[in-house]
């Protein structure tokens, strides 16, 4: 193992889209969630969506309101513990199509392309998400 110093150019890091991405998210006919995107806060402690727990409080960081039938509750209106309270409260298949949300957001990606001093094989590394960049 050894670390290897590369310079990228900010300007050829990429946005990666994923298809049939959306914030608007059905959990089922009466109930949707708009979630926001996590800001660089999340990224300095880690997006942390790893275990069960870690995933919910994450999540309902994130929930920017639910609508239910023709109300809609803002996660302003909301304390942090409500909204967990309200997503425990979900089936795994409705959990799951909340965690898509994550898995499909768009991120910076970066592949850099190196040669391993020891073997002279080239390889590659790909950087991904904001955590890789800083």
């Amino acid at each position: 193992t050894y670390t290897v110093e590369h310079e990228v150019n900010i300007d050829s890091i990429k946005v990666k889209k994923f298809e049939g991405h959306t914030d608007l998210i059905d959990i089922n006919d009466e109930v949707k969630i708009k979630m926001g995107y996590p800001g660089l806060a999340f990224f300095s402690e880690g997006l942390k969506i790893d275990t069960i727990n870690e995933s919910t409080e994450t999540v309902a960081k994130c929930v920017s309101s639910i609508v239910i039938d023709e109300e809609v509750y803002t996660s302003a209106d909301m304390s942090t513990e409500e909204i967990v309270e309200w997503l425990d409260g979900l089936t795994t298949e409705q959990y799951s199509k909340i965690m898509k949300f994550f898995e499909t957001m768009p991120k910076l990606t970066h592949t850099i392309k190196l040669k391993n001093r020891n073997t002279g094989e080239n390889f590659e590394v790909v950087l991904e998400g904001l955590a890789d960049f800083f």
